[in-house]
């Protein structure tokens, strides 16, 4: 039996989005205003501070948070139309959440808000991102990289699923071994990073009772890649198959070596017809349908959405854009923070050099396989650190949050102001963007999510001034 270090590299590589990005003249202005518009209902998040006496302006989103939590009272401006329902996630009206506060009641993070699972891929609808791997090492035997025989084909079996999978789906692979020492290993991308610390991965396989199913010899194993450069790898036990029945591989995934499961970035399911036993010769050509389904952490949660990066482990993937950086001066670093974050220790902090009006630079990560956020918002906590004990600020400062789907076809929030030492929760309305929009954007099929934050233009007889280096914390980025 022989195992192999997978190395599939699916996702698309991270690009800038130079030409996408937008200069906005936006402040950290006041919460309080003359009426806030009704927000998108949150469920049990926490509600935004309002700001007391605020500057007159759009104002905070009242909303009609069933669980949001109200903030608080502000003195200034009316507040939303609608009464929010429930302090701290309850249900009974609390807080200063009614009529006239100036609180923002609207969309909330929580930060994926109820129990789920690392990763749950269910191939109810389609091939979820998985694909032939090509991936060949020195040996040879890859059968999808033409090695030898008919190359396999993958597709989705809408008729066919594990015991008590509904709806029905599954992938189905078709191949035909030739000899021992071949394989067919069909992979997918994940970003950005999951962390399945603790958990067992489960896929339920099964070898069709027909053709040459009841000849097929081999076995299957699971594996997993971590780390942005694919540097670890573990591998699950050699399962045989019986032909006709379902049966459950497993990868434990735990620390070992260089494989870290707080860093997951591939998982892969590997078709082998094993080594050849001494003297042994292969009977001849083996054809065998397999169908695999419901590959998950393990327990019966669903997955969260992509993206669900919480930071709590590491960075997840996420890095500063290409081709944002301005001209001159030192470089922007993005380094993981272990005790800071909200609502949770753990988030990416982003040290990023302006000397200069109308500058940015974006953090960012891929997302696979590619997620349908159609109707979703997608959100990130957002804070400018306070320097040496005092506020720190950004001319013209904003942060707006973007997403780009296939094709890299862009669209932006809209842009919103940071108060030093505060965190704000930056939201995207992803099927109606309330900022830019090429043609072509299409809400199913996201493959990449970001922030940028930069500089405004400049006003009227403005000198930007010495360089400034602001830090800024960045956690809980999540659809919802």
């Amino acid at each position: 039996m022989n195992t192999f270090r997978s190395r599939f590299l699916m996702v698309a590589g991270l690009v800038g989005t130079t030409g996408l990005l937008v200069n906005v003249n936006c402040g950290g202005g006041g919460g309080g205003g003359t009426g806030g518009t009704g927000g998108t209902t949150s469920t049990g998040g926490k509600g935004g501070t309002s700001a007391t006496g605020g500057t007159t302006g759009t104002g905070g989103k009242g909303g009609s948070g069933t669980g949001g939590g109200a903030g608080t009272t502000a003195t200034g401006g009316n507040g939303g139309t609608t009464t929010a329902t429930g302090g701290n996630g309850g249900t009974s009206a609390g807080g200063s959440g009614g009529k006239g506060s100036g609180g923002s009641g609207g969309n909330s993070n929580t930060d994926g808000g109820t129990a789920q699972a690392a990763f749950a891929f269910t191939f109810d609808k389609n091939v979820e991102g998985f694909g032939l791997n090509t991936f060949n090492p020195s040996t040879g035997g890859n059968l999808a990289d033409g090695d030898g025989g008919t190359k396999p084909t993958l597709s989705w079996d809408g008729t066919v699923g594990s015991t008590g999978s509904t709806p029905t789906g599954s992938l189905k692979l078709d191949v035909t071994f030739t000899d021992y020492n071949q394989f067919v290993l069909i992979s997918s991308g994940t970003k950005p990073l999951i962390n399945a610390t603790g958990k067992t991965a489960t896929v339920w396989v099964m070898v069709d009772a027909v053709d040459g199913g009841r000849e097929f010899g081999g076995g299957v194993q699971l594996e997993a890649n971590s780390g942005a450069s694919y540097n670890g790898s573990a591998t699950g036990t050699y399962t045989t198959l019986s032909p006709g029945a379902w049966k459950a591989v497993t990868l434990p995934l735990t620390a070992s070596g260089s494989f870290d499961p707080a860093q997951i970035i591939q998982f892969s399911v590997n078709f082998t017809t094993g080594s050849r036993p001494e003297g042994g010769a292969f009977s001849g050509p083996t054809h065998a349908v397999f169908h695999i389904d419901t590959l998950t952490d393990g327990g019966s949660l669903p997955a969260a959405l992509a993206p669900n990066a919480t930071f709590d482990k590491n960075a997840q993937g996420f890095v500063i854009g290409a081709n944002t950086h301005p001209d001159g001066g030192p470089a922007a670093t993005l380094v993981w923070d272990s005790t800071t974050g909200d609502p949770s220790a753990g988030s990416i902090q982003a040290t990023l050099p302006f000397n200069a009006y109308n500058q940015s630079y974006t953090v960012q990560s891929d997302v696979a396989p590619a997620a349908d956020l159609s109707g979703k918002t997608l959100h990130a906590k957002v804070m400018l650190d306070k320097v040496d004990g005092g506020a720190s600020s950004i001319p013209s400062g904003y942060v707006i949050l973007f997403a780009q789907s296939n094709g890299f076809k862009y669209a932006s929030g809209s842009g919103t102001g940071l108060t030093a030492g505060t965190w704000t929760d930056v939201t995207m309305t992803v099927s109606t963007p309330e900022g830019t929009k090429t043609t072509g954007y299409d809400p199913t099929q996201i493959i990449q999510v970001g922030i940028q934050i930069g500089v405004g233009g400049m006003p009227d007889g403005g000198v930007f001034g010495a360089e400034i280096q602001p830090k800024i914390h960045i956690d809980s980025i999540v659809a919802q």
